[in-house]
């Protein structure tokens, strides 16, 4: 037995527990922003120091690359609701590859700090790096993953899509993750101007 009267209350009730997925996963983040925040201030020079070890060209290739991204994921859901489903997985594709290429540069970031010495036991910077980073790059991979999912979807089996909302709420989750992302750069990379 459906508990929807009608498609369109089924979808809103999707859209609804996206929302409140997307509303927890903030929350997550925040509170490690918060404790990020509580580090800082009581180990400042200790963070100005150690980030100035990290690669900031790296950094910024990544922003540049989920900023393209989230253009992308955008051009992908308005191919979709215009039913270009072909176009629309196309855009997918670019985002996937974007992803990949963010998290096998991310993943070189990391195995450079490990080889110089610099873990998460290294001091509390290195520790909430780690795992801000890590959680993030998590989430990219689900984000990799969902978009892989709708872009077989697109070119496979297009009649399952008959309402965009799929494809919206990937798009919706793909940009929480690069916003997400806008907040790590800084606070990770650029703390005390140049290095």
């Amino acid at each position: 037995m459906n508990p929807f009267r009608s498609r369109d209350q089924q979808l809103e009730a999707y859209e609804a527990g996206m929302w409140l997925f997307l509303a927890s996963e903030l929350m997550l983040f925040g509170g490690l922003f918060l404790c990020y925040l509580l580090a800082r201030m009581t180990h400042h020079p200790e963070f100005v120091q150690s980030s100035h070890h990290l690669d900031r060209l790296l950094g910024t290739l990544n922003t540049g690359l989920l900023l393209t991204s989230s253009y992308t994921v955008a051009i992908a859901v308005d191919h979709t609701r215009e039913r270009r489903f072909g176009k629309a997985s196309w855009f997918l594709v670019a985002t996937i590859l974007m992803g990949l290429a963010f998290l096998a540069i991310k993943m070189s970031e990391w195995h450079d700090e490990f080889t110089h010495g610099r873990g998460p036991d290294e001091n509390v910077f290195f520790w909430l790096y780690f795992v801000m980073t890590g959680l993030h790059a998590f989430h990219m991979v689900m984000g990799v993953l969902v978009m892989t999912i709708l872009t077989y979807l697109l070119r496979r089996r297009p009649e399952v899509l008959d309402d965009p909302s799929p494809v919206i709420m990937g798009g919706l989750y793909w940009h929480l993750v690069d916003i997400i992302w806008i907040f790590l750069f800084p606070c990770l990379y650029l703390i005390g101007g140049p290095g």
